[in-house]
């Protein structure tokens, strides 16, 4: 096996959302989506930790509060709503091409 052969992979794309999916992490794929921002942007525009706002979206995990004000700040989503359960159904977007 080449050394490409062993680092090229697929990019990884979710097909399932976490247990602690919730209203605040819908509202962070509704708000990115109205700003036209990809996640990857928004975490290079605010200097976020790479992976963490994925996890918040996807609900592996919740935002305890300074993320959760950081999120009130930035895109308006009020703190509770992270321990809220989605007030509408949520389906991941498909794989972008």
């Amino acid at each position: 096996m080449t050394l490409m052969a062993r680092t090229k992979r697929a990019p990884h794309h979710r097909t399932k959302l976490g247990d602690k999916f919730s209203e605040g992490s819908r509202q962070i794929w509704v708000r990115l989506a109205k700003r036209k921002l990809t996640p990857t942007q928004f975490e290079l525009m605010h200097g976020l930790d790479r992976g963490a706002l994925f996890r918040y979206m996807h609900g592996d995990r919740r935002p305890d509060l300074g993320p959760a004000l950081f999120f009130k700040r930035t895109l308006g989503i009020d703190p509770a709503d992270f321990n809220r359960d989605p007030v509408e159904t949520f389906k991941l977007p498909p794989k972008a091409a």
